[in-house]
């Protein structure tokens, strides 16, 4: 067996695998077993810049020991980082990352199969494709759906626009209007932007008091549009905002985008999994009226970060916006039984990311991740009882999901003042390092988030949050 100390071959033999993973595993193991401790974010920003100057090089001309490159990733490139998969990790959307999906990663890797056209790996292509049908019922779309997995919700909403253009925008493209949320996630607006749409023709909708959308705003605006002659095709209705978690009236939506003839597209990237809770499943009322909707696996599933996915209610029209051949390329759209991803995106070369949602499925089952998510939404509704009892602190309403947005505003305080002491409050709270957090602006003022969405986050997680919540507020509010 070869020495590892020295460099290895491209093509290794069996024995030298074996032993590159039984190299690697110990470092896996220690990683999964300190999540909880050390700190829940690393925020010292001068360190971080000296690490990344130190591991400035080129690479290797000959190979470096399989030991000493496992050391400087794990022990040095890997510090520095906010501890996104630790159940502490309470900011922006967390991501967990399901072993078992990495281990699905690694069969993708190894097998290392091209799964864009069906001819490839028709086996393959189904089985991804299963995990696209079991979305798009989740969802409720009916059989003609269809849908692709994408690198993100960014990609998969930049899809979902350039199909709504090629649907539904009669007329020249300067003169196509978007309708979104004030709420909306940026990566809509880049998508616009990406797709040829004018920046002052991603018309943001007012929300009212629930942080939804307003439906009336809505109604009025397009009255006005078409009055100066210019053509809306889409409107995107959120379920799940980043900043609150609110649901828009996603009925209304779809009966507005019936009415006018617009593309109804509901990004649910980081709501649309709790579609499996009962307990909340009405709130996305109307979300089967979509066209299309965007959804996050690495959110809502836990996934490694790099798991999107868009479905659509006709999967023909991804075809239609997408699809450009090649003579080099093997026929494709020979039968509709047949699924070619290549057809309904931007890419040609992809990985094979069905394995990773399909595999957790398979080993978990569907109930495992419902009954997650129904926690994280227990757990949430926890932090909500809690922090609702503290003086000069209320909650943004608007809230169905996981994510809770908070401000506190003595009396007597500038809007100014009320803004720095809730920058200090969130950075007081994670200098202790025990939990990280994140803020926002909604309305112009700034606001602490708590975001739950991570299968590793328990009672005690959230306990200490709040617990560092409570005590660095009151530090600050007997300092004023």
């Amino acid at each position: 067996m070869k020495d590892l100390e020295n460099s290895l071959p491209l093509d290794i033999g069996r024995a030298e695998f074996a032993q590159v993973l039984r190299e690697v595993q110990p470092y896996l193991e220690h990683v999964l077993s300190t999540l909880d401790q050390g700190p829940a974010a690393a925020l010292d920003t001068t360190q971080g810049e000296l690490l990344a100057k130190e591991l400035t090089k080129s690479p290797s001309q000959t190979g470096e020991p399989l030991p000493h490159v496992l050391r400087e990733l794990f022990e040095s490139a890997l510090t520095c980082t906010y501890n996104t998969a630790s159940g502490r990790y309470l900011a922006y959307i967390p991501g967990g990352g399901l072993p078992t999906a990495a281990i699905a990663d690694m069969i993708a890797g190894v097998i290392n199969r091209y799964v864009t056209v069906w001819v490839a790996s028709p086996g393959l292509v189904q089985l991804e494709q299963n995990t696209i049908r079991w979305m798009a019922d989740l969802i409720g779309l009916g059989q003609a759906a269809g849908g692709l997995l994408t690198t993100g919700g960014s990609m998969a909403n930049f899809s979902a626009v350039v199909t709504a253009r090629e649907e539904r925008l009669d007329g020249p493209l300067e003169s196509g209007v978007i309708y979104v949320s004030e709420q909306v996630h940026h990566s809509v607006t880049k998508a616009a932007k990406l797709a040829g749409i004018r920046a002052e023709h991603v018309v943001a909708i007012p929300t009212n008091e629930t942080m939804q959308l307003c439906i009336d705003s809505l109604i009025q605006q397009l009255g006005v549009d078409r009055a100066q002659g210019l053509r809306p095709f889409m409107i995107v209705g959120s379920a799940g905002t980043t900043n609150t978690g609110a649901i828009d009236n996603l009925d209304r939506l779809a009966d507005i985008a019936d009415k006018e003839g617009l593309w109804f597209h509901v990004d649910a990237a980081y709501g649309g999994f709790f579609l499996l809770c009962p307990e909340v499943r009405g709130a996305f009322q109307g979300i089967d009226r979509a066209d299309s909707v965007t959804l996050d696996p690495h959110k809502g599933m836990f996934l490694p970060y790099g798991t999107g996915a868009l479905v659509v209610r006709e999967r023909e029209a991804l075809v239609r916006a997408h699809d450009v051949g090649a003579d080099y390329l093997p026929e494709t759209g020979v039968d509709a039984s047949r699924v070619d991803f290549s057809t309904m995106g931007p890419e040609l070369s992809r990985s094979f990311r069905g394995l990773r949602v399909w595999l957790p499925l398979q080993l978990h089952g569907e109930i495992s991740f419902q009954r997650a998510l129904s926690h994280k939404l227990v757990l949430a509704q926890n932090v909500h009882t809690r922090i609702d009892s503290w003086p000069h602190v209320s909650l943004v309403s608007g809230s169905r999901l996981s994510v809770r947005a908070f401000r506190c505003a003595p009396p007597g305080l500038s809007l100014h003042a009320i803004d720095a002491l809730n920058k200090d409050w969130l950075s007081a709270v994670n200098r202790r390092q025990r939990t990280h957090l994140s803020g926002t602006r909604i309305g112009g003022a700034f606001v602490l988030r708590v975001a739950i969405l991570n299968f590793r986050t328990q009672e005690s997680h959230i306990e200490v949050a709040l617990d560092d919540l409570e005590s660095t507020l009151n530090e600050l509010l007997q300092a004023l």
